[in-house]
């Protein structure tokens, strides 16, 4: 394929994903926009990972493999995209999989529309119940302005509350991506927010595609996702980065309200699903001493907040001490403890009427007959 055919560059950096790669690169080879490049980085994989992407660079000329050390996600995601050459980026990532149809769709809004990024609509994929849903908050439809495609400027307020960091169910224009100099920010976690929110700012135009064409799979033990607690502070990082950009950009003061609530919106969703409690008095300790007053979110009344249980969190981060939060985490434990202890003893006595119940059932009158009954058939078949 000449290189100035192609439509869109598929950027899929891949790490020990050998359970998922197969039905996530046949659902991008199988895309009926023919004009891309595939470019997978396979990010120091010690499984088989390797192997099955070098199969697949034989079985497709579009396919094109990039060997590296262990670097993270956003160091393949930068090193595919140093060598893409399509109109547009697409940034996958290795355990999803994806509807034939979702790279044509998004290409053809984004040429249609002029826009800079087109972002489509998604389901969640169970690893463990292999059950579908509809993932509705990935696109808030209350922040959503009347007309699309739409830019910053018309919705300042909310532009990144409308939807989530995270790149897989977004196309980009290459151009815009070159002429900004975004990249993804080198973290462990979040290393993919920085890229795409500001995107949004610089983006011209930004098109929505009311389809479901992307399945995210979730609860996958090796994704990062399912063990930010040793990275925990990365979403800080992310956070102080972004203001920081968007303040060299001369941006900051119009989006401003939109930034405080993204900080209240992800360091309540952070902070509340932060497995480790040492992590979570951690996190408290600097959005305490440092964050909160570092973003100004406390400078603001209530109603500046688009939901006020983030609000309430992130004032209950400012004013309380934090022997505070380890005594109400220490009344979470004890209830947590007595629940587990509620939860045995009602085991136990299930298990006691359980054995009860069969001991009833051995001594019983008929399990007796029903023996010598079976005794001789069962003596003549060897089963005794």
């Amino acid at each position: 394929m000449m290189e100035n055919n192609v439509k869109v560059s598929v950027i899929i950096a891949v790490y020990n994903a050998e359970k998922y790669l197969v039905q996530c690169l046949d659902s991008v080879l199988n895309q009926t926009l023919k004009e891309i490049e595939i470019i997978l980085v396979n990010d120091g994989s010690t499984d088989n990972s390797m192997q099955i992407l070098e199969k697949y660079q034989k079985k497709d000329a579009r396919v094109r493999v990039i060997n590296q050390e262990n670097q993270g996600a956003a160091a393949a995601r930068n090193a595919g995209m140093k060598l893409a050459v399509g109109e547009y980026l697409s940034f996958l990532d290795a355990d999803d999989f994806f509807s034939p149809e979702m790279l044509e769709e998004m290409y053809a809004g984004c040429v249609e529309q002029d826009a800079d990024i087109s972002v489509i609509r998604s389901k969640e994929y169970n690893e463990q119940s292999h059950e579908c849903t509809d993932m509705k908050f990935s696109i808030k439809e209350e922040f959503l302005p009347g007309n699309n495609p739409f830019s910053y400027h018309d919705v300042p307020d909310c532009i990144f509350n409308i939807f989530k960091g995270w790149a897989w169910d977004k196309l980009f224009r290459r151009e815009m991506v070159m002429k900004n100099h975004l990249e993804f920010q080198n973290l462990r976690s979040t290393d993919d927010m920085l890229f795409v929110y500001m995107s949004l700012v610089y983006a011209n135009r930004i098109y929505v595609i009311d389809r479901e064409l992307a399945y995210h799979r979730i609860n996958v033990s090796t994704s990062v996702s399912s063990s930010r607690d040793k990275s925990w502070k990365c979403f800080y990082i992310a956070l102080v980065q972004m203001k920081e950009d968007l303040q060299t950009a001369g941006i900051y003061d119009e989006v401003e309200r939109s930034f405080i609530n993204w900080v209240a919106e992800f360091t309540t969703w952070q902070m509340y699903t932060f497995g480790d409690k040492r992590v979570f008095l951690e996190a408290f300790r600097l959005m305490h001493e440092e964050g909160i007053a570092y973003f100004g979110v406390m400078e603001h009344e209530e109603s500046y907040f688009h939901m006020k249980h983030e609000y309430d969190f992130c004032k209950f981060l400012y004013e309380k001490e934090l022997i505070d939060c380890a005594e109400v985490l220490c009344k979470r434990l004890e209830n947590e403890r007595d629940n587990l202890l509620r939860e045995r003893e009602w085991l136990l006595q299930e298990i006691e009427a359980q054995k009860a119940e069969q001991t009833a059932i051995r001594n019983s009158t008929t399990y007796r007959l029903g023996e010598k009954i079976l005794w001789l058939p069962c003596k003549i078949l060897g089963k005794e």
